[in-house]
């Protein structure tokens, strides 16, 4: 849980981003940067399932998972946008 800082790439040139991760009120369920669920396979794995969320006004899906090694996450993950698809890896260290 917290805020982690680290570099995604979604195709195009890497760039670096923070994220926050929080517990939700479901034990097995985390919440990504305030909206993307992740649901906890074991106690350093998760599974992003299919889900809608928001990006800047315009509606957007999201699957994927991650892990976690030490104070470093690894996120692999595919956005789709007005049906076009692309795939981000993250790894993040822990702030």
């Amino acid at each position: 849980m917290g805020s982690w800082r680290g570099t995604i790439n979604c195709g195009d040139r890497p760039r670096q981003v923070t994220i926050s991760i929080t517990k939700s009120n479901t034990p097995t369920r985390i919440i990504i940067d305030g909206e993307v669920r992740g649901e906890l396979t074991s106690s350093s794995a998760f599974d992003i399932p299919n889900q809608t969320f928001d990006i800047d006004g315009t509606s957007a899906t999201i699957y994927g998972s991650g892990s976690l090694n030490g104070n470093q996450l690894t996120l692999t993950y595919v956005v789709t946008i007005e049906g076009a698809a692309i795939t981000c890896t993250g790894t993040y260290n822990k702030q």
